[in-house]
């Protein structure tokens, strides 16, 4: 949830990074982004509150256990686009599957290496 919050201010600052194939259009009013912040630090003081009134504690999660799951949804979503799966969404043609699935499984090597540098920190 937290992770979640963080992202939404993210992009109330319009600091979402660059991506490839999707931009975000900044349509919301500065009177409304200040209203939205508002709401995450009222969402967060609640977070606090139960926190200290439970007594919970901080939970600990190592990045590799993070980067490591992160590469598996990744991993997961590249092996999808395959065009042998894509086939329920019609026919592709020969030549731009085999360019397609070539980089796509280059790709995923990429996050197979990713996982394995990951899995050697430990």
């Amino acid at each position: 949830m937290e992770e979640r919050l963080f992202e939404l201010e993210r992009l109330l600052k319009n600091e979402h990074g660059v991506s490839i194939f999707n931009s975000v259009r900044s349509t919301l009013q500065p009177e409304q982004k200040q209203h939205i912040q508002r709401e995450i630090e009222d969402i967060r003081e609640g977070l606090w509150d139960i926190k200290a009134t439970l007594s919970l504690k901080r939970s600990s999660v190592n990045d590799a256990v993070l980067i490591s799951s992160r590469c598996a949804n990744i991993w997961e979503i590249l092996c999808n686009l395959e065009t042998k799966r894509l086939h329920r969404y019609g026919a592709t043609p020969e030549e731009l599957g085999n360019y397609f699935d070539t980089k796509i499984r280059e790709l995923i090597k990429h996050i197979e290496r990713i996982s394995e540098l990951v899995e050697k920190k430990k």
